[in-house]
């Protein structure tokens, strides 16, 4: 007897809801349940002696790719397995990357930690960043040495709390911050915010007045590219942009706005995707997805697109004896191959019979597929895919009622004198057979979506506040002597940029006059913990030719805060991905950290004796379970299950029915339960002669989807064999 075990992988499952009743046939594509594996139906609490399986309806738009290669809508299912022989369900959340944040000088709790500057002196201090987002970049760490001169020492005023012959550092403080976050290299070219970016410690900071803000909506929609010029559309002044997406709910951001402008509510207009919400918003009508075919037919076949419609529902016309075919103690109606689907409308006739209490002549119900054999009806699509099904209390008297299946539509693409050429719509997985002499081929398949028809307003909340500065420059402009000055044309060239508060005669001359410009800020948030916000100012275009620059003889004030500063710095990591249509599980890629440090040397390189203290206060944390993992993790074990190479020429990929990638978000993170159960032979291996294969199954869902239903689901099933779902201790890094 051997008492090894191969472990094996299970394909990943990427959860997009779950199923406690109905049949593996009923399975939406993404939804995950626990089911029978003699009858296929959802099983709520474990029978132990009856095997069971797993089952996930196929995200599969087309069921075929010819002759021999069939059934891929078929829901996806485990081998099975014996309740009893489930070993754990393992529950492992993602954990995002922490950046390294370090201080460099005064802290806030030391005051034996300063930037130190000395007047009239050149202060060189030296960056060094490192890890694998910058040799990818680089191929070499970064050493860059930024340059802080002070003033002559006659000319500085110190203040308070200065040694002999020091400065104030706050001022030398931010110029050496700006230095780093204009280093093309460290805060320019990594990426949009840099490899790292500094800001300024200080003791203390000026309370400012907030006076613009930003404000932002949650919106269930696809969160494609359409869904947020839906949005802008609504509102043409503002820049709208989307800020976050987690689950199928995205956040969109407006602009920096004065605080007393509003925006008036959001009215959602557009489909979305069912798969995206999982269920339906209040005000949304559910639409079930439908199949697509492409009907060629004679000329003379059919009067125009209604009468396709009307072929193609009478032959599905299925007729019963409404006192022999309802069960009015289960509400299960009995026709025999009778080809409906969950979430399928039909049309119900009484045949000139009476009705079965609970039907009402000439209405249109919605079908939950029981088996090939059984059904029972709803009164609304909601209610099918619910299994909420019509309570039948009476049955009907009459053997001609009739089930017809209605909700079809049929367009015209192209005719001729000899053939005609439709599409025709119908609910999916409805089987459609070519009548007469028609041609039929099937297209495509629409998935399930939420329009939304009374859906309530959405209104936008204040996310922040937001502020802004001005700053002033000058240019001086030569003139003929003794001529009068230029300001009404230097004013007329800024009349029409908003960002202009003033333009002023600062000095007048007689050859040359100064004139000084003030500007707004670009929007800048709050301050953070003993940290000062720095505001940004847009380029202010040149007149004619000449650039704006510092004023002169600007006096700055003395400055009156404690003599302590330091800087802080946070690193972030760059690494370049593909797009979706070209990429490739075989591209290299990586989330490992990137480090940094900073000291003051000398003149000639050589580190200084004497240093700031550089403390870390916050260490880096390695990230885990994001998209790029879960894509790679998917194809690997689709390969490995089903021996099929990933395709990466995005066009065979569409052929070949393979974009299930598409739901996988490689921005976004995973949570993941893992399903270790060993397979039952039956009596296949009744000796037990044979070792016991083991499985692991992954079921991924993505960041923000609330699945504290789920795993009471998986709870309550397994309760009878001591099974619940537990930490996983050995969270693999990635």
């Amino acid at each position: 007897m051997s008492n090894k075990f191969h472990v094996l992988d299970q394909p990943m499952l990427l959860y997009a809801g779950f199923a406690n009743s109905g049949h593996t046939k009923d399975l939406q594509p993404g939804i995950i349940g626990v089911f029978d594996a003699k009858t296929f139906n959802a099983v709520s609490t474990v029978d132990t002696k009856r095997p069971i399986r797993l089952a996930q309806g196929s995200y599969h738009t087309k069921d075929s790719l010819g002759a021999f290669y069939t059934g891929l809508k078929k829901s996806t299912k485990t081998a099975d397995f014996l309740p009893t022989d489930v070993h754990h369900i393992e529950y492992s959340p993602f954990q995002k990357p922490q950046n390294q944040k370090i201080v460099f000088g005064w802290d806030g709790l030391s005051d034996c930690n300063n930037l130190a500057f000395e007047c009239g002196k050149t202060h060189r201090f030296r960056i060094r960043v490192w890890g694998e987002g910058v040799y990818q970049r680089f191929n070499k760490q970064i050493l860059r040495d930024v340059a802080i001169t002070t003033a002559c020492c006659e000319e500085d005023t110190c203040g308070t709390g200065c040694p002999d012959d020091g400065v104030h550092c706050r001022k030398y403080t931010q110029m050496l911050v700006d230095a780093i976050n204009n280093d093309y290299e460290i805060g320019v070219l990594g990426n949009a915010k840099g490899f790292v970016k500094a800001s300024v410690v200080l003791p203390s900071i000026a309370t400012k007045t907030a006076t613009h803000k930003v404000m932002s909506i949650d919106v269930c929609d696809n969160g494609d590219q359409e869904a947020q010029n839906d949005i802008q559309r609504q509102y043409p002044t503002q820049v709208i942009v989307r800020t976050k997406r987690v689950g199928g709910i995205s956040t969109y951001t407006t602009g920096c706005m004065l605080n007393a402008a509003t925006m008036t509510d959001y009215t959602p207009i557009t489909p979305v995707d069912l798969a995206v919400c999982n269920v339906c918003p209040s005000g949304y009508t559910l639409t079930g997805a439908r199949d697509l075919y492409t009907i060629s037919a004679n000329e003379a076949t059919y009067a125009n697109a209604a009468a396709v419609v009307t072929a193609y529902q009478n032959a599905t016309t299925k007729t019963f004896n409404a006192a022999t075919a309802v069960n009015t103690t289960t509400e299960i109606f009995t026709i025999t191959a009778h080809g409906f689907v969950t979430g399928q409308r039909v049309l119900y006739s009484n045949g000139g019979g009476t009705a079965p209490t609970g039907l009402v002549n000439s209405t249109n119900y919605f079908v939950i597929r029981v088996d090939a054999n059984t059904f029972k009806l709803a009164t609304t699509l909601v209610n099918s895919f619910a299994g909420t099904a019509i309570n039948i209390t009476a049955a009907g008297v009459g053997a001609s009622h009739t089930l017809t299946a209605s909700g079809f539509a049929a367009t015209l693409l192209n005719s001729n004198n000899v053939t005609e050429v439709y599409q025709l719509e119908v609910t999916s997985g409805v089987v459609v057979t070519a009548l007469s002499n028609d041609m039929i081929s099937f297209t495509l398949t629409r998935g399930a979506t939420c329009t939304p028809t009374s859906a309530s307003p959405i209104a936008w909340v204040n996310t922040g506040d937001r502020f802004v500065s001005t700053q002033k420059k000058c240019i001086t402009l030569s003139k003929t002597c003794g001529n009068a000055n230029r300001l009404a044309e230097v004013k007329a060239a800024y009349a029409s940029n908003t960002n202009i508060v003033a333009v002023t005669l600062k000095t007048a001359g007689t050859c040359e006059d100064i004139y000084e410009i003030e500007q707004y800020s670009d929007c800048f948030g709050p301050d953070g913990c003993l940290t000062e916000e720095r505001p940004t100012f847009p380029a202010i275009a040149p007149f004619e030719g000449n650039v704006w620059i510092d004023c002169p003889c600007v006096v700055e004030a003395t400055p009156t805060e404690p003599n302590k500063c330091g800087i802080r710095l946070e690193v972030s990591s760059y690494f370049d991905t593909f797009g979706d249509c070209s990429w490739n599980p075989s591209d290299y890629y990586s989330f490992q950290p990137t480090f940094v440090e900073i000291y003051e040397v000398e003149e000639d390189g050589v580190a200084c004796q004497v240093q700031p203290t550089m403390r870390q206060t916050q260490a880096v944390q390695i990230a885990s379970q994001n998209g790029e993992w879960v894509a790679r993790e998917y194809v690997n074990l689709v390969q490995l299950q089903y021996h099929d190479a990933f395709m990466a020429d995005p066009r065979l990929r569409e052929v070949l029915d393979l974009n299930i990638y598409q739901y996988i978000d490689r921005k976004a993170y995973y949570n993941v339960y893992y399903f270790k159960f060993k397979q039952y032979r039956g009596n296949v291996n009744a000796g037990n002669v044979l070792d016991a294969e083991v499985y692991e199954l992954p079921i991924v869902v993505k960041e923000g989807v609330d699945t504290t239903a789920f795993t009471n689901y998986l709870n309550t099933v397994f309760a009878p064999v001591g099974i619940s779902v537990e930490p996983r201790i050995d969270q693999p890094n990635n």
